[in-house]
């Protein structure tokens, strides 16, 4: 975000907007942690993850978090890169930062974490667990994430790409009288300064040691709601640079050396005599 950021605009957006999908019940996008949820193992990957009954079927429990991108990295991934170690190929990320800019309902949000982070602590099965890591794996991505196939390349036949590697990206359209749709969005279309709504889901991985796991917030969705706020701040930024800039000087055009007299020292007796005598 660049100084002509409005930011007390965004923030003044971003609470209006949660306030007005808290009220109107948006099941599919609440910000409060689903009271019916628990936490369930797995063996392939090895990992607890939150679940839910729904219809007499497991589905996995996600948090949507709004908030403002200030900080992000996703695709599409361009190249070269190389990675001769796989592991730098497995642990290959993308991740979006989200910030609140002081939003009173952003910092609300904070709770829903907490109480995620109470729910597998509560685990007899996990004896400790590592901070929290905001990130998401990719690997062997589709044509408008990986165009240069630079994943692809890299993950050769080493790695494959599973459920937890795909994210949706999409854009949030208001249809008018509380309804709404969800449009395909390109990834590389999210910019720091959009109010945004990620979606995941928390999962415990096990670590080297016994018992203990690491948690991470495995990005589900990323849709955008605003872009108004950066484009504008764009706007204004380019205009004001453009106000800054001189006029360029006109050019003058000067006269060529071939046209400039330049003056020799004389050589010999009898010239030096001659001078000599005229004066």
């Amino acid at each position: 975000m660049n100084y002509r950021y409005d930011a007390d605009g965004a923030r003044l957006w971003l609470d209006a907007y949660m306030q007005r999908t808290t009220q109107t019940g948006d099941s599919a996008r609440t910000f409060e942690m689903d009271p019916g949820s628990s936490i369930t193992q797995y063996a392939e990957p090895p990992s607890f993850r939150r679940t839910r009954a729904v219809g007499g079927e497991t589905e996995e429990a996600t948090v949507t978090v709004a908030g403002i991108i200030c900080s992000k990295t996703l695709p599409p991934v361009h190249g070269p890169l190389r990675a001769s170690d796989p592991d730098q190929v497995r642990y290959l990320r993308q991740f979006v930062c989200l910030t609140g800019l002081g939003s009173h309902g952003f910092k609300a949000q904070e709770e829903v974490v907490s109480g995620v982070v109470e729910q597998f602590v509560g685990n007899p099965d996990i004896s400790a667990l590592d901070g929290m890591n905001f990130a998401s794996r990719t690997s062997h991505l589709p044509p408008d994430i990986d165009p240069d196939h630079v994943l692809e390349e890299l993950r050769d036949t080493k790695f494959i790409r599973i459920e937890d590697n795909v994210v949706q990206y999409s854009r949030k359209v208001d249809d008018g009288a509380g309804s709404f749709h969800y449009e395909p969005l390109c990834p590389s279309s999210f910019k720091e300064g959009d109010i945004v709504e990620a979606t995941g889901a928390y999962v415990a991985y096990p670590t080297n040691q016994s018992g203990q796991y690491r948690l991470v917030f495995c990005l589900r969705a990323l849709t955008m709601l605003n872009s108004t706020f950066r484009e504008e701040s764009r706007i204004q930024r380019t205009l004001w640079l453009d106000s800054r800039r001189k006029e360029p000087r006109k050019k003058v055009k000067h006269a060529s050396i071939s046209s400039l007299r330049r003056t020799y020292l004389p050589y010999g007796r009898d010239i030096a005599s001659k001078e000599g005598a005229a004066s």
